[in-house]
């Protein structure tokens, strides 16, 4: 655990990746300190060379070319020298000469956290002016990329497949493949990368659970269907039966999606209809009576008696648990059953059942808090581990053979099926923490007891009724097994210690597993009576331990071995069962070194009391040697001759040891992670058992002053570890302090946008999301909003993210370092000034929208329209917005935060409720002026609900049915002005035509229309006008028209003079309505125009005076048309040339003028048309 907490704290900071060393400028000065010139050209020749410091010595790592004649470099020269933060470098600078090099500077620095952050080493020393250097994170290696691409493929195979669960184990190999980088690689732009897109996948993945199936998808419009009916009802009976239509496909969806937003949304309909149909059958409570007479039970449908057996069900065991995540399951059960019988909440049955769940409840509280008092330091479990595909199918396989073993009897085939079972468990060896494999363990441990009590209670009925049988004959294996088992007894009786003790018995009894076919055997069962007397002998002593010791805490669970571990814990014992016979101590030192070796096995088990028992009698074994060799020291002082200035010649085994040492030794240097350093330390008494005895010699000596240094520079190392630990949180709480302070600036300007820009421009540098969208308003972005949005953000997150230190998502040690003396009162600040914005933040709501209220309430805008007050509106849940997205971050900090947010999303409610309301009061007054009186009708009907309760609305809405019925008014009248005003403008027409039209055409030749001749002989049409140049109607244009006679095509347009006074008897009309419209609406107040107005009453029944006037260009086309008749394009034809005629007169239904004459607007007679 503590290995993986601190890679975790390596990919939070990149300083401790490798950068690759880059000189980009050397600089030195023109002479030498002394005055006089470098060489006799006055310029150096440059030599630079760099140095690391590897613990002992400088060793030189770059030497660069000669650069003759020079000062000043400006370029490029890759050292090949990677650096981390910590290395200690060391840099000179020669002018290099024939004989002995002139040196210029010489410079030592260590690489600090500035260097990597900036980028460049600068600096200058003795006659080198400036130095320059870039660090730079280096390239990928090829192992790295192939781990990369390896990733890739993961995601692509995840990307291509429709099943999510095995989309899921592609995206954990590909997880799996980034954890397998060095963790000086986490923050890599290439590993990032793929690091976002695993968590783009995990979400298209989880989308993708989401979608609804054919079938799904027409469950989903069968149950809208039938519950937007039932809504339009207003008949409990007719919503019943759309209810009990719904409810088989709502169950249905129910079950596959229950947490998708549409059937939570249909749920939450089903449910209110059931309430308003409950509303309208309840029987009413006669008045004025003191007293009601009980109703009668309700009659339960089967599905609510089948809850409610359920919910019996659930409570009938749960007064038995007293694990708390246990009985929070089974609450939770039993509630989501209680949700079927919600419309039933008068049912006695119900609310017995119901009283128990909250029994319950309070029971599970105080279970909490019980737990929570006595492991105060506890931490949070961590989160269900997943399970891979080989684990899962491990765990099937375990669940297969428990769920048969219960039923057999016979010792052999049980005994046969645990180990088949334990035989699978092996591959949950990593998950012996998961909740379903710590139940199976459990499960197996129960049928291992059983198994031993079969065996019992067999051997105990076969005393009784069997002779002895016939001494069987031992194979050489049982021999030995018998052998071993007794020289374990023999020196059984002198163990007192009862770890050492139960660790001898379970050594005799791991012998005794070879003799389990021979449990007959006269002396097995000598062995084996033994064997019991020291089982009680070790219950005795375990007894009197702890009556002496009555306030010994209980021993911890013992933890289940593996497999790996379980076979070395046999080969200790094998080892340590023979050590007692051996009396030679190079032969006892090796015993001692294999057991020490096959130990490393048991390293993550030293917890664990077999594994503590061995250790013990490995250390006896240890002291038993130094006293052998104390002994046989002392012996050799008086025969052996004063070497005291000699050095004692050393073994064989012993330079091996020195050897072994020094390697491991030299290695250190290059490792900086304190738990590596660790377990290399606990390598080296590997070697220093052997040299102990030689700890003053002088090979010896020096490195027993290493491996001191060693531990010196651990110790070291952790405490800069704890600094750095201690930085970071203060990092985390100072940016949660500074976000509050914002929090406060900005409620004193009342989130003012200019005051969150400015607030925008301090977290610029340390924000990279916020830099972004500020860079881009620089550049002149339109990103404002998302600018604004991503400010409010940035507070949010870094507060939340100082209170979550006292939560699960942080290291525990993060939550400890909250009492420290300088982080203490930072976090107790920026906690209380939450508080105080929060405070500031809901008043700050409950004002705006007071001031929304009143802008509603000016009557004397209302005729501007409803859509009048949209933008205050707007505005309000816009700045709304921003007061939620600050405020969220201290949901946490108290209730009372909560509740204030809750009533800031309250005001937000009502204001769209208001802005709903106004949408169809403008729907209203649209629908009013385009007559659609049957949609007003239910418009009305809408709006007068939403304003029940609320005078302000119900006067608003008032006004707008006062204006719908003006505004019909009105427009009658605008209607039979503009038909009264057509017909006058008809007479007029005919009048004008009456004063000369006839004798105006007259005057001049008429002409036959035919457009090759007219083409052909111009000179015999000029000054001549066609004849019959009747249309029965034409479109507006201002230059004139393309019209047929007969199949050939003509070209009219307007004399220029004609064209401006028919422009003018247009307007004039126009104008005219327009007056006369006015005054209507003077008349009843109205100061909105309508939408009745003037318009081109066209050119209808038509004759033109038109003269020949030249010729011009004309472009048919041509309809093709398939096999059925229908245009499949228009073809253009070549261009042709037709006759153009001026139109100088013309006689309609509307219009009649000419050239000279007079005209419709002369005749126009307006008297009598109501005015006002």
């Amino acid at each position: 655990m503590k290995k993986s907490i601190l890679l975790l704290c390596i990919m939070w900071i990149p300083i401790f990746a490798e950068y690759a060393m880059t000189i980009n400028k050397v600089e030195v000065a023109a002479k030498k300190p002394n005055g006089k010139s470098w060489d006799a050209l006055g310029k150096p020749d440059l030599i630079i060379s760099i140095y690391k410091w590897n613990g002992k010595v400088w060793q030189k790592k770059f030497t660069s070319a000669k650069l003759s004649n020079v000062l000043k470099v400006e370029k490029e020269i890759d050292t090949k020298i990677n650096v981390v933060a910590g290395d200690k470098i060391k840099i000179t600078i020669e002018d290099s000469d024939l004989r002995n090099n002139d040196a210029i500077g010489l410079k030592e620095l260590t690489i600090t956290k500035e260097h990597i952050t900036a980028g460049t080493i600068s600096t200058s020393f003795s006659s080198v002016v400036a130095f320059h250097a870039k660090l730079k994170m280096t390239p990928l290696s090829y192992k790295e990329k192939r781990l990369l691409q390896d990733v890739a493929y993961f995601l692509n195979a995840a990307g291509n497949t429709d099943d999510s669960s095995v989309a899921n184990k592609y995206l954990q190999q590909a997880k799996d493949k980034i954890a397998e980088m060095p963790a000086s690689r986490a923050t890599h732009p290439s590993i990032k990368e793929y690091q976002q897109k695993i968590a783009d996948a995990k979400v298209k993945i989880e989308t993708k659970k989401q979608r609804f199936s054919y079938q799904d998808s027409k469950k989903l419009n069968n149950v809208k269907y039938f519950l937007d009916n039932a809504q339009k009802s207003n008949d409990a009976e007719v919503i019943k039966k759309y209810l009990a239509q719904a409810e088989s496909d709502l169950e249905a969806l129910v079950e596959k999606h229950a947490q998708h937003e549409k059937v939570l949304g249909l749920v939450k309909s089903f449910k209110e209809l059931q309430n308003k149909v409950n509303e309208a059958t309840k029987p009413k409570v006669q008045e004025n009576t003191n007293t009601t007479t009980a109703p009668k039970k309700e009659e339960l449908t089967y599905r609510e008696k089948r809850a409610l057996g359920n919910v019996r069900a659930v409570l009938s065991n749960i007064d038995r648990l007293t694990d708390p995540d246990v009985l929070r399951s089974s609450i939770k059960n039993a509630q989501y059953q209680m949700t079927d019988l919600q419309n039933k909440t008068d049912h006695p049955e119900v609310q017995a059942l119901q009283k128990q769940i909250d029994a319950q409840q309070q029971r599970l509280k105080d279970i909490v808090a019980a737990k929570n008092n006595t492991n105060t330091t506890t931490t949070v479990p961590e989160k269900k581990e997943e399970l891979t595909y080989r684990e899962k199918r491990a765990l099937g396989n375990v669940r297969s053979i428990l769920s048969n073993m219960d039923r057999i009897n016979d010792p052999d085939v049980l005994r046969s099926s645990i180990k088949n079972a334990q035989s699978q468990m092996t591959d949950l060896q990593n998950k012996a923490d998961h909740p379903e494999v710590q139940a199976l363990q459990k499960q197996l441990d129960a049928q291992q007891q059983r198994l031993k009590d079969i065996v019992a209670a067999k051997n105990n009925t076969n005393t009784t009724t069997t002779t002895a049988p016939k001494k069987e004959e031992l194979t050489y294996r049982e021999k030995r097994a018998l052998g071993n088992v007794r020289a374990v007894l023999s020196n059984m009786d002198r163990i007192t210690d009862p770890d050492v003790l139960r660790s001898s018995i379970k050594n005799a009894q791991y012998q005794m597993t070879d003799l389990q076919n021979k449990t007959a055997h006269p002396e097995v069962q000598a062995l084996q009576k033994q064997l019991d007397a020291q089982q009680q002998r070790l219950k005795d002593i375990v007894a009197a331990k702890n009556n002496t010791n009555t306030t010994t805490t209980t021993a911890p669970k013992k933890e289940e071995l593996t497999y790996r571990e379980k076979r070395a814990l046999g080969n200790v014992r094998a080892v340590l069962s023979n050590m007692d016979r051996i009396t030679d101590p190079d032969v006892l030192r090796s015993s001692i070194k294999n057991a020490q070796y096959q130990m490393t096995d048991l390293q993550n088990k030293t917890a664990h009391p077999e594994v503590q028992a061995l250790q013990k009698q490995l250390d006896a074994q240890q002291q038993r040697l130094k006293d052998i060799l104390a002994a046989k020291n002392n012996n050799n002082t008086t025969t052996t001759p004063d070497n005291t200035h000699t050095p004692k010649e050393l073994t064989y085994r012993q330079k091996k040891a020195i050897k072994n040492l020094k390697a491991t030794l030299a290695s250190t240097g290059r490792v900086k992670d304190v738990d590596v350093l660790r377990s290399m330390l606990k390598n080296t008494s590997y070697y220093t058992g052997d040299l102990e005895s030689v700890r003053n010699h002088p090979q010896v000596k020096p490195l027993f002053e290493q491996i001191a240094a060693l531990e010196k520079r651990i110790a070291d190392t952790a405490n800069s570890a704890q600094r750095a630990l201690i930085d970071r949180v203060l990092g985390i709480v100072g940016k949660g302090l500074k976000a509050t302070d914002n929090m406060l600036l900005l409620c004193k300007y009342k989130f003012n946008q200019d005051k969150i820009i400015e607030v925008g421009k301090s977290l610029e540098k340390e924000n990279p999301s916020v830099r972004s969208y500020f860079q881009d308003i620089d550049r002149g972005g339109r990103y404002l909003d998302s600018a604004i949005d991503s400010v409010l953000s940035a507070l949010r997150e870094d507060t939340k993210k100082a209170l979550e230190i006292e939560n699960s998502p942080y290291d525990p040690r993060y939550k400890a370092l909250l009492l420290h003396e300088e982080i203490a009162p930072k976090f107790n600040e920026m906690k209380s000034k939450l508080s105080d914005a929060a405070t500031r933040i809901n008043d700050l709501s409950n004002e705006r929208f007071a001031d929304v209220e009143q802008v509603i309430k000016q009557r004397d805008q209302w005729n501007k329209g409803p859509r009048t007050f949209n933008q205050p509106l707007e505005t309000y849940f816009q700045q709304n917005k921003k007061l939620i997205a600050v405020l969220g971050a201290g949901i946490a900090l108290s209730p009372q935060i909560e509740k204030w947010c809750k009533n800031i999303e309250a005001n937000s409610k009502k204001a769209l409720e208001y802005k709903e309301f106004l949408g169809l009061c403008d729907s209203i007054r649209n629908i009013t002026e385009n007559n659609q009186e049957d949609f007003k009708r239910s418009q009305i009907a809408d709006a007068k609900k939403k304003a029940q309760g609320n005078a302000l609305l119900q006067q608003f809405l008032d006004y707008y049915i006062t204006y719908a019925d003006i505004y019909n008014e009105i427009d009658g009248t605008l209607k039979q002005l503009k038909q009264d005003l057509l017909g006058r403008i008809e007479t007029a027409s005919q009048k004008a035509a009456q004063q000369g039209f006839d004798t105006f055409r007259d005057q001049y030749t008429q002409a036959k229309a035919n457009r090759m001749d007219m083409l052909n002989n111009p000179e015999n049409y000029e000054g001549k006008i066609i004849a019959n140049a009747k249309f029965p109607v034409a479109s507006w244009n201002t230059k004139g028209w393309f019209l047929q006679h007969g199949n050939e095509m003509f070209s009219y347009v307007w004399d220029p003079q004609l064209w401006k006074r028919f422009r003018e008897i247009e307007l004039a009309e126009f104008k005219i309505f327009r007056d006369f419209r006015a005054g209507i609406l003077q008349k009843y107040e109205m100061t909105k125009e309508g939408h009745i107005d003037w318009k081109y009453p066209g050119l209808v029944d038509i004759e033109f005076v038109a003269i020949v006037d030249g010729t011009t260009s004309y472009t048919p086309t041509r309809e093709v048309l398939d096999s059925r008749g229908r245009v499949i394009w228009i073809e253009k034809l070549p261009p042709i040339q037709i006759v153009n005629a001026r139109v100088v007169g013309v006689k309609s239904r509307y219009f009649t003028l000419w050239l000279g004459g007079t005209d419709t607007l002369k005749h126009l007679d307006t008297g009598g048309l109501p005015r006002k």
